[in-house]
Formats: C-alpha cells, structure tokens, sequence
C-alpha cells in the first residue's frame, strides 16, 4: 500500500479559521490553513511523501461528503491542526473519523494538544500528539514511522 498523508482542515458548522493558538470565525474571507500546509511542504520535499490536502471550511464541505472523499483517497495518515474556541467539536469530528477510518492513524497538534496531551489524546483516540512547534516533531514522527 502507498503511503499517503491527508492534511485535512476539519469541517464545523460555521466558516471558522484554525491557527496555532486561536480560532475565529470567519465569515467573509478565508486564509489557507497555513500550519497544515507547512507540514505538507515537509513531508513531501524532507520525506518524498505523497500528500494531499482537504480544506472542508473552504470547500463547505458536510461530514458525510468528507467521509466520501477520506474513504476514496485511503490515507496512511491524518494530520489535522485543532481549533481554540471550536476544540471540542474538533474533537468529536476525530473520534467519529478515527471510528470509521481505523487504517488510518491521526495526528494532531495545536495549543490544547500542547497544553493537555494527555486529555487531548484520550477524549479524541488520536495516535500522535504533537507538542510544541509542530515542524521538527512531525519530521520525526515521519522518521520513527518510516
């Protein structure tokens, strides 16, 4: 089986905009999840991994056509970024995707995944938190799963 990592942007109920240590609603623009991509960028030009990207915010995507397409691509891996205010509905988002894709492992990372791993990682069943800045911890993690 090709290796493939989805970096996905998690859907919510509003146009909201994950970053490191905030979230906001968003409801007249959008910036790209810029956290995902720079992990994206690594795991393709450091580690020569076939990536893609899903942005369920700006594609208005529903949990079920998300589910579609996650089942359609079969990824190794998910890497999605956590929100601040919108943190436990992510959470459920994780636990419902991890339920029905149990191929795939889930990595997380984001303020709350920093401050309470521990939590973090039991309320969502995730496979890996990363801590801290998420750059240098994902190119290990790639390492230690290669």
């Amino acid at each position: 089986m090709e290796f493939k990592i989805l970096f996905l942007n998690l859907p919510n109920a509003q146009r909201v905009q994950r970053r490191y240590m905030c979230s906001y609603n968003a409801p007249n623009m959008l910036f790209p999840p810029i956290e995902l991509l720079y992990l994206a960028a690594i795991a393709r030009e450091w580690h020569q991994k076939d990536v893609h990207l899903i942005d369920a915010i700006a594609e208005d995507l529903s949990l079920e056509e998300l589910e579609f397409k996650i089942k359609k691509l079969n990824p190794s891996l998910i890497v999605t970024l956590t929100g601040f205010e919108i943190f436990e509905d992510d959470l459920k988002f994780i636990k419902r995707l991890k339920s029905k894709f149990t191929s795939s492992k889930f990595v997380l990372f984001g303020h709350y995944a920093t401050t309470f791993p521990e939590e973090t990682f039991i309320h969502s069943n995730a496979d890996y938190i990363l801590e801290g800045e998420p750059d240098i911890n994902f190119s290990n993690l790639l390492d230690f799963i290669d």
